[in-house]
Order: structure tokens, then C-alpha cells, then sequence
């Protein structure tokens, strides 16, 4: 499995943009192929925020990417406080 964590700022009071932003990003991350868990945070008062998504191969993380990203630049544009940062991630997965 892998992760993705996007970060970025919205600038202080981001609760409003966040409300909408969120159901829209959710939605379409569960919509596309090897989708497993989002989740969703922010910092009202510094306007940081993002979310952590899981997927089942690198491969569908890398073609959510490709749909997902352009997605965020038109959500983002003129309201991001600086250029948002993505990481991916290696899931190590713990036997029970």
C-alpha cells in the first residue's frame, strides 16, 4: 500500500473553504481504482491543512495523482497562501 500526505496553507479561517473543498476531493478519491482511507485536516487558525489518502499500489496512487492533482490546482487557485507540497509514502503494514 502507499500514501499520499498533501499539505497546504489557505490562509487563517479556512473552515469555510474547507467544507466545500472537502465532499469534493473525498468524492473523488473514492471514486477512482485502488481507493482505500482519506483522511481530512486543517488548522483554523494558521490555515494549514491537508489530507492523507491510502492506496493499494503505487500504481493507483501515481493514476490518482494524475486526476486528483490538476483537481486541486483549479480548487486552489487564488485562494493557496503557498505552492502545496505532496509526499508519497511506503504503508509497512504490522502483522495482527
Amino acid at each position: 500500500m502507499y500514501a499520499e500526505l498533501v499539505m497546504l496553507n489557505l490562509g487563517p479561517g479556512i473552515r469555510e473553504i474547507s467544507e466545500k473543498m472537502v465532499p469534493q476531493f473525498a468524492a473523488l478519491h473514492e471514486s477512482l481504482k485502488g481507493f482505500i482511507s482519506q483522511t481530512f485536516f486543517g488548522d483554523e487558525e494558521t490555515g494549514n491543512c491537508g489530507c492523507l489518502s491510502v492506496w493499494k499500489s503505487k500504481e493507483d496512487l501515481d493514476a490518482a495523482m494524475a486526476v486528483c492533482v490538476p483537481e486541486l490546482q483549479k480548487a486552489t487557485t487564488g485562494i493557496v497562501k503557498e505552492e502545496p507540497t505532496i509526499q508519497v509514502f511506503e504503508v509497512f503494514e504490522t502483522k495482527k
